[in-house]
């Protein structure tokens, strides 16, 4: 049907003829590129709500919106669960690697490339409301800001996770950092008083209380540390721009459609 339609004798039909298998193979090959299988591995870490795994099975509210930003994409996405300090090292060097719940920062932020955000976050520094230990704290509850300084000025310790930003960012600006491998764990030695305080996020602390048995009405906020970032999947460097274009822009139509809020109201609600 085609190619009787392109017949003719005169010269302008020539030419249309010339042209019409050029455009079909042209047709062709773009859809032989669109096809083409694009993988990425994914890495993350502990982190309930986020990425942990139950009953042997990862989930987590990062696990599953990724998984359907991935279908939307049509990216092929694998995930690990393991250590974020070697997670961290990996995806800086490897190209198509991924990592996730990471908090984007102006230290991270030209060495990686970035989807998001998967989910706002405010950083406390929480306390229990009735320790056995007696830590003999005096904090001045008059302004964020005095409580904040009583925290530094007084040298109390402070639990974080190893090699997140929340680290960095307690070290940089002076204060005492008890530092742990795993949040589940510092949890546990928050619990267990190694220290008197903790940094963390509601959402997440409540889901590790639940785990030990614990109640997120057992611990109280004494001063918000950080409230300047969000959460976003960070990607190695090289990773192509036009991949993680696909992500974000899955991600955008997710939180459009209602798929995201769905996701997040499963998770955090």
């Amino acid at each position: 049907m085609y190619y009787d339609s392109c017949k003719g004798t005169s010269l302008i039909a020539s030419i249309f003829l010339l042209l019409c298998p050029i455009h079909l193979i042209a047709a062709e090959e773009s859809d032989i590129l669109l096809s083409e299988t694009i993988e990425i591995r994914a890495y993350c870490e502990d982190f309930n709500p986020y990425s942990f795994k139950e009953d042997g099975q990862l989930t987590g509210f990062s696990v599953d919106l990724l998984r359907a930003m991935a279908k939307q994409a049509k990216i092929n996405i694998s995930i690990e669960l393991g250590p974020w300090k070697r997670y961290l090292k990996l995806v800086e060097k490897t190209p198509n690697t991924m990592l996730f719940t990471a908090t984007r920062n102006s230290n991270r932020e030209d060495r990686f490339k970035w989807v998001g955000p998967i989910n706002g976050r405010t950083q406390k520094l929480f306390k229990l409301k009735e320790p056995k230990t007696d830590w003999k704290m005096i904090i001045d509850d008059s302004s964020n800001a005095a409580a904040l300084n009583s925290i530094v000025k007084y040298q109390y310790p402070v639990i974080a996770v190893s090699g997140d930003a929340s680290e960095k960012n307690l070290t940089d600006q002076g204060y005492n950092v008890f530092a742990g491998p795993k949040p589940e764990l510092n949890v546990k030695q928050f619990i267990n008083e190694r220290a008197p305080l903790i940094v963390n996020v509601d959402i997440s602390i409540a889901s590790k209380l639940r785990m030990e048995g614990r109640s997120f009405s057992e611990v109280e906020a004494i001063a918000v540390f950080n409230d300047q970032y969000s959460y976003y999947y960070m990607f190695n460097k090289e990773t192509d721009t036009e991949t993680v274009y696909r992500l974000q822009k899955a991600l955008d139509v997710l939180k459009y459609n209602g798929v995201y809020k769905s996701i997040k109201h499963k998770w955090l609600n």
